[in-house]
């Protein structure tokens, strides 16, 4: 005899996003053919052994294809450059090995808001890229406008945050920074991809009062050219002041002056 009535259970509702508003695996491209090819050369090259602990993996669901840096979201490479289907870029590791890097991988991406200004995984740019420097109110956006043509293509972080934020071009909440810094990070990386470019140049505008940081764009991302607008700081200071949009900004061009160092190379524009 049962000892209670038997329940019927709906079949389970395939999301493409789960509770948190992440993309489900399928979406997030875990379960094309390319991803099962590369799963596959990379467990088979270390013999399903793990890479953590050592232990051999018997049974099919126990062996992890984990990718060692974590993929950039909404691009084909790892945040170490190489390319998300690399087999260099892969690692085998058993269940609890992958739990734990997972969780270790969550709780930084949490903390640190998996962002950076200058990412070791950006290709080189396809097209002419030239980066725009100075201190805040030097006038870079009005040079970029005077040169650029049509068709080039535009990349500023003020313009991004702002249409996130909803504000003007300057005043926008640096709570929308990571998001931001990202969503640039993303059209930078889209310089780099095979494929038709609508775009015939592009401009990067940024700050980079340091040598190196200047040096990164022409070395990692090969930018053709690296412009760097010398406004004296007290003309970008009463420019600061007396725009309604730049109050948090007071002193930053100052700051920039004391970090600036010259670079052998750069185009150097006087106003």
């Amino acid at each position: 005899m049962p000892t209670r009535l038997p329940t019927h259970k709906p079949p389970p509702i395939r999301r493409r996003r789960d509770e948190a508003g992440q993309l489900n695996a399928s979406a997030r491209g875990y379960c094309d053919k390319a991803h099962r090819q590369w799963r596959q050369q990379v467990l088979t090259r270390d013999a399903w052994m793990c890479r953590e602990c050592g232990k051999v993996c018997a049974r099919k669901r126990e062996a992890h294809a984990d990718h060692v840096s974590p993929i950039v979201s909404g691009t084909a490479y790892c945040e170490n450059g190489l390319s998300r289907y690399d087999p260099a870029a892969g690692q085998c590791l058993c269940a609890s090995s992958y739990g734990r890097k997972t969780a270790t991988e969550e709780n930084g991406l949490r903390s640190t808001g998996s962002w950076s200004p200058h990412p070791k995984w950006l290709p080189k740019s396809k097209i002419p890229l030239f980066v725009v420097c100075g201190p805040p109110a030097a006038g870079k956006n009005k040079y970029v406008e005077a040169h650029k043509q049509p068709g080039d293509l535009v990349i500023d972080l003020d313009e991004i945050g702002s249409r996130m934020a909803g504000t003007q071009t300057h005043c926008w909440d640096r709570q929308y920074l990571p998001r931001a810094m990202r969503q640039r990070n993303k059209m930078l990386a889209g310089l780099g991809e095979d494929g038709p470019c609508k775009c015939k140049r592009a401009w990067l505008i940024v700050c980079e009062p340091g040598s190196g940081n200047r040096q990164y764009w022409v070395d990692k991302v090969g930018a053709e050219e690296v412009i760097v607008i010398e406004t004296p700081e007290q003309i970008c200071e009463s420019r600061i002041a007396a725009a309604k949009d730049r109050s948090h900004q007071v002193g930053t061009a100052c700051e920039w002056w004391r970090k600036y160092a010259r670079r052998l190379g750069d185009k150097v524009v006087s106003p």
